[in-house]
């Protein structure tokens, strides 16, 4: 009876002993938290969220103790309605917002709008700044490349603005697409295209209008210059000019016959070899 009942005791306590190893066993498994790449945890607990929330990596919490993953790598946001512009004109466009969450914000973001950040605080602001920026400009200058690169750049600039105190970055706010009503864009395009053949037509009036002026300067250059030599030109000019052109001529090995006339200027006459 006595061996009975010492069994009995050390069954009892191998049991204890075996539920104590089986206990920590448990808790140590549920202590232990493993967060991804390319997320934070946050760690609350009795509906309290921890200062610092949890790395990617294995961490050791309270067994109690729960663990909210938030994405802090780069997510797209997409956008496609119609937006009105600033005559009221609808415009399909299309626009994506490229960001991410900050690790040592995720908290603050936690516990202000919960682990899904991108419908409840990026969307509908997002959304907002769109139809702000879009409805800040026409129709017409909607189709001009510049005007697209200056709303990309408020739009960034805007959305930022309003989500940087929650620790979210805004990395870039593409407009993906923006298609005009039909009969607006012809109307651009016609009128694009009445620009460039008034353009044609200056360009061509000026440059008539430039050889018109080149003509008249050339001709008053060549009255001028008969002016100076007519005024200038004197019988003794023209006897000496006479002299040294009989001079040359007569050095020449060429048969001619140089007459001189009244005023002592030449008269060339060249003679036929050939006739006997």
């Amino acid at each position: 009876k006595l061996q009975f009942l010492y069994f009995i005791g050390y069954t009892m306590r191998l049991t204890h002993v075996f539920l104590g190893i089986a206990g920590l066993l448990t808790l140590s498994i549920l202590s232990v938290v493993v967060v991804p790449v390319g997320y934070v945890g946050v760690v609350t607990l009795f509906g309290t969220a921890s200062i610092e929330p949890l790395y990617p990596g294995m961490s050791f919490v309270f067994p109690l103790s729960g663990v909210s993953l938030l994405n802090v790598q780069t997510q797209i946001l997409h956008f496609a309605n119609n937006v009105p512009t600033q005559e009221g004109v609808n415009v399909y466009l299309e626009a994506s917002c490229l960001f991410h969450l900050t690790s040592i914000d995720a908290v603050k973001v936690y516990t202000t709008f919960g682990n899904d950040i991108m419908n409840t605080l990026l969307k509908p602001q997002f959304e907002s700044n769109v139809r702000e920026v879009t409805s800040a400009h026409t129709a017409a200058a909607l189709y001009t490349a510049a005007t697209r690169q200056t709303m990309t750049n408020s739009l960034r600039t805007d959305l930022l603005a309003s989500v940087a105190s929650y620790g979210i970055v805004i990395e870039s706010t593409p407009i993906n697409k923006l298609v005009l009503p039909q009969l607006i864009t012809d109307a651009i395009e016609r009128k694009m295209q009445l620009q460039q053949e008034a353009e044609t037509m200056q360009f061509v009036l000026d440059k008539e209008r430039q050889e018109a002026q080149r003509k008249v300067i050339e001709a008053e250059g060549t009255a001028t210059a008969q002016q100076i030599i007519s005024g200038n030109t004197t019988d003794g000019m023209l006897q000496w000019n006479a002299i040294q052109a009989t001079e040359i001529l007569g050095s020449s090995c060429n048969a001619k016959m140089v007459f001189l006339g009244s005023k002592g200027l030449p008269m060339v006459a060249s003679v036929n070899e050939t006739e006997p």
